[in-house]
């Protein structure tokens, strides 16, 4: 395992508070109790995982399975503050939104909660991981009061492809690890290194950080 001193002292991120619908921040959000399940009607925090001109599909906070949201009810358009929050919204980032229906659920409101801070270091539990190596992540629920992120391996130029230390680093996470994440911010959040610090118990060992 890799010590502490792998890592380059960097502040820690700082999420920046940003309006919601024109009536509501994320400093206020904060304040509330953190949301466990999608309400309809609610502004709930979760993670975009694909977006396409028509709809948008989020993992909401403390639920196991992404959902689909239309952008706008069938035959109609998406409304205008949508579309422009959207604009700056990718697969990874981590929202707060807004919904209508339980059938064909309806995106009624979004926006990203971007990092003010461009690099930054993360501690928490592992709530789950995708071991594609054409693009591998984890999610991270933070140690105390926090939204669970997800993270993406650093892309390397000279390879033109993620970086193949952290590929085998992430593939060899389980759930319920405890992990210390090194990141920077480009639209969405990469992992420079990561520091297993707690293997879940009963999980096989694996080699455990990255140079």
């Amino acid at each position: 395992m890799r010590t502490e001193s792998c890592f380059v002292s960097v502040v820690a991120g700082v999420i920046l508070a940003i309006g919601f619908c024109g009536t509501q921040s994320l400093q206020a959000a904060e304040k509330k109790p953190l949301r466990t399940s999608a309400r309809q009607g609610e502004g709930t925090f979760g993670i975009v995982t694909a977006k396409t001109d028509k709809d948008i599909t989020i993992k909401a906070e403390g639920e196991k399975d992404a959902r689909r949201y239309l952008l706008a009810p069938k035959g109609g358009t998406p409304k205008a503050d949508v579309q422009t929050a959207l604009k700056i919204i990718f697969p990874t980032n981590l929202v707060m939104f807004q919904f209508q229906g339980e059938q064909d659920p309806v995106l009624t409101g979004i926006q990203a909660i971007h990092s003010k801070a461009r690099v930054g270091m993360a501690a928490g539990t592992v709530v789950a991981v995708d071991a594609d190596p054409k693009w591998p992540t984890f999610d991270l629920k933070p140690s105390g009061r926090g939204h669970t992120e997800r993270y993406v391996a650093v892309w390397d130029p000279a390879t033109k492809s993620v970086d193949q230390r952290l590929i085998k680093v992430i593939a060899g996470l389980n759930v319920g690890d405890k992990v210390k994440v090194a990141w920077f911010y480009d639209e969405r959040k990469r992992a420079t290194q990561i520091q297993v610090t707690s293997k879940v118990k009963g999980a096989a060992s694996s080699d455990e950080g990255s140079e």
